[in-house]
């Protein structure tokens, strides 16, 4: 199943391995920055240009679904160019679009450019694979995953942090403006700390599968199946979760934007990193043992989550709220390392950009574009009265549990499809 050579992994030099992986956590954090600062925004923007919560939740979802679509198809495209140049070339695309989101007071304007920055930080999560793919062994692949993805959680404790003061005290279109300069600076940190990063001379045109057949040969491998499943499944709580938090604390528990978000900066960025290296680490550990741990740790942290985050939407103390919000994320943030390092094993080398490309597509799809859309609808609906986005929050969040059910069946098939 594996071609020779195909996945031999040179190994890089110590200084040069640890700029490159801060330069992946880094740019995975402008992907989550640019999902926080809407989501902190979407008080004001709705108050102001008067939007429903459905017309909201559609400015996360046009987000999304260009998201999806962009990381489906972009990394096919651009897999022939030098890799630094592509990363940071789509983190600068995504700061000029937000600087220009922040001289927009039309809603059809802003959605286009929400749409717009999806699509430009789309091709940073499945590159960001591939370069992690060619310079790291899958031994350290648990930790380096770890890393990589903490650096989501720091984009989120800016742009709920930082960001929530800025929306707070300067307006949602300033928040916007700055955020722009903000990633343009990053983009050029993200040029030297990356380095040079060309396609592997193994990535021959006459080996690469056509999109269908390379799709048809990933939804082969019933351990990527699954892990996509489930991933796609928890994203849609997780991430519906995320983006509509900064509105129920300030609806239930009376908070403003400032203090909302800060209290979520800590909460989803500082205790979500210390989750993501937790996982790596422990990921590292149990494999070891048993190559099934990382579908293990992925289900138990998310079945651990759920009844912890349900009873916080429920509870009339903030302190309670935010605590049981706090260990929640402890647990339900461990997925993210675990999966790509199942991926990787299972899939081959030339199509692991693709297979995280695809991946991350179906996930943002359900997660962002489905997930925020659903909390928004069925808050709507109103069967609850004013305590409709309680209820609405609990039900979505009941899609960890389905999620698990498929980490635990790819769990069934990923020694016999292991291809390190």
């Amino acid at each position: 199943m594996t071609p020779s050579g195909a996945d031999t992994v040179s190994k890089p030099s110590a200084n040069y391995s640890r700029l490159l992986v801060l330069g992946l956590a880094t740019a995975a954090a402008v992907d989550f920055f640019h999902r926080q600062i809407i989501a902190i925004a979407l008080g004001p923007l709705g108050q102001d240009l008067q939007l429903s919560d459905t017309q909201r939740g559609l400015l996360v979802t046009a987000y999304a679904v260009a998201y999806a679509i962009a990381s489906l198809t972009l990394p096919r495209l651009v897999d022939q160019y030098n890799r630094r140049l592509v990363i940071s070339g789509a983190v600068a695309l995504s700061g000029i679009l937000a600087l220009v989101s922040g001289m927009m007071a039309s809603y059809t304007a802003i959605l286009v450019c929400r749409a717009g920055i999806g699509m430009a930080v789309a091709i940073v999560a499945p590159v960001s694979q591939a370069i992690i793919a060619e310079n790291f062994t899958l031994e350290n692949g648990s930790r380096v995953q770890g890393i990589v993805a903490a650096g989501t959680p720091v984009g989120v404790i800016v742009g709920l942090g930082i960001w929530g003061w800025v929306v707070e005290t300067h307006g949602w279109q300033t928040g916007f403006y700055l955020s722009g300069i903000f990633t343009l600076l990053i983009a050029g940190l993200l040029y030297f700390w990356i380095g040079k990063q060309d396609c592997p001379r193994s990535f021959h045109k006459s080996d690469e599968l056509s999109f269908v057949a390379s799709l048809r040969r990933l939804w082969q491998i019933k351990t990527y199946r699954h892990m996509v499943l489930g991933f796609s499944l928890i994203s849609v709580a997780a991430m519906g979760a995320v983006q509509w938090l900064p509105i129920f604390l300030m609806r239930f528990h009376a908070l403003d934007i400032k203090t909302a978000g800060m209290i979520l900066a800590v909460i989803v960025g500082a205790v979500g990193a210390v989750s993501a290296l937790l996982s790596g680490a422990l990921g590292v550990r149990i494999s070891r043992h048993d190559q099934r741990g990382s579908m293990w740790i992925s289900a138990g942290g998310v079945i651990a989550a759920t009844p912890l985050y349900i009873v916080a939407y429920f509870v009339p103390s903030t302190v309670v709220a935010v605590s049981l919000l706090g260990l929640a994320t402890l647990f339900g943030f461990m997925v993210p390392p675990q999966f790509f390092v199942v991926v990787q094993s299972v899939v081959t080398l030339p199509l692991r950009a693709f297979a995280a490309g695809a991946a991350i597509a179906f996930f943002t799809a359900f997660g962002l574009g489905g997930g925020v859309t659903l909390v928004g609808a069925i808050s709507e609906l109103g069967i609850w009265g004013d305590e409709s986005l309680r209820y609405s929050l609990s039900i979505v969040t009941l899609f960890y549990l389905w999620g698990a059910t498929h980490f635990l069946l790819a769990s069934r098939y990923s020694k016999a499809e292991k291809v390190l």
